[in-house]
């Protein structure tokens, strides 16, 4: 006979999904959500990747003739890239305003296009049905002002950190018969070093600020802070994520190419063009899947702190 010893336990629902992982964890769970809908991805990056480079023929065609065109495809997206080229090319005149007028042109582009990729990995991490391009990319303009003020303080303080570096590069002659070739020399490798320590750093610690912006109601100040905060004692981790990530995808790039090899022997300028556009559309996006898997696996984390600081 079975005795009933009182009140069993309470039946709990479904259980949440994981969302802390290791660094291999990252990766892995970052293609598999870029292959669960890598067709809306490709689709997102797509239009907005032809459509940026309509803009520059349009412009370079328009002001500079058919000479112009050879700069299509070259125009950087953030300050730090153009800061650079400027540093170190010597890029003035209506070139550079041009340049600098297409750059906040692409900057809102792809701005829309990390957050609407972003987003529709958040939606669909945990939830296969969930998420559908176009609704991510309405959601992604939507915080457009945020999405894009985020990136153009990141971009800014990427560029005081290496301008001392460019600046030495681009000032100092660094001829080898000059007596002070040495010191010149010395003193620009300390600099770039240190700069580069501290560029990689800061990079790291402020890596999901697009998932953060996305998944949180926060300023442009406030989503690089709050990045800055989920990062807190996981740099290690994260960096290894990444590392892997840009091996994996350097891996998914060399297949490509040399599935496209018959394409890049008979016609190479067609083969290259066809390569950078599956590079722009197929793969980009795995960078932005990545910032919405480190979003849940770090916010995860810090929940978790939390609770365990409770009890």
């Amino acid at each position: 006979m079975e005795v009933d010893s009182g009140q069993g336990p309470v039946p709990s629902g479904p259980s949440e999904p994981n969302f802390v992982v290791g660094a291999f964890g990252l990766v892995s769970r970052t293609f598999s959500l870029w292959a669960r809908k890598l067709l809306s991805y490709t689709a997102i990056s797509a239009l907005a990747g032809i459509g940026f480079i309509a803009i520059q023929v349009a412009v370079f065609w328009a002001i500079f003739g058919i000479s112009g065109l050879a700069n299509v495809g070259n125009v950087s997206t953030d300050p730090f890239g153009v800061l650079t080229d400027f540093l170190l090319y010597g890029s003035a005149g209506a070139s550079f305003v041009v340049t600098l007028i297409l750059m906040l042109i692409g900057m809102v582009i792809y701005a829309v296009v990390g957050g609407a990729v972003t987003k529709l990995a958040l939606d669909n991490y945990g939830s296969p049905n969930a998420g559908s391009a176009g609704a991510s990319v309405g959601f992604a303009v939507h915080r457009m002002t945020t999405l894009i003020g985020a990136q153009l303080i990141l971009g800014l303080v990427l560029s005081a950190i290496m301008t001392p570096a460019l600046i030495i590069l681009a000032v100092i002659p660094l001829d080898p018969y000059n007596p002070a070739f040495a010191q010149y020399a010395m003193t620009l490798l300390v600099v770039l070093l240190v700069s580069v320590i501290v560029l990689l750093y800061v990079s790291v610690r402020i890596r999901p600020f697009i998932g953060v912006v996305i998944a949180e109601d926060s300023s442009a100040v406030g989503s690089i802070r709050r990045a800055f905060s989920l990062t807190s004692r996981c740099f290690w981790h994260i960096f290894g994520g990444t590392l892997l990530l840009g091996i994996s995808t350097a891996i998914v790039g060399l297949v490509i190419s040399m599935i496209l090899t018959p394409a890049l022997i008979y016609s190479p300028i067609l083969g290259f063009v066809v390569l950078a556009a599956l590079s722009a559309t197929v793969i980009n996006p795995l960078d932005y899947v990545f910032q919405g898997v480190l979003y849940k696996d770090l916010s995860s984390r810090t929940s978790s702190q939390k609770q365990q600081q409770w009890w």
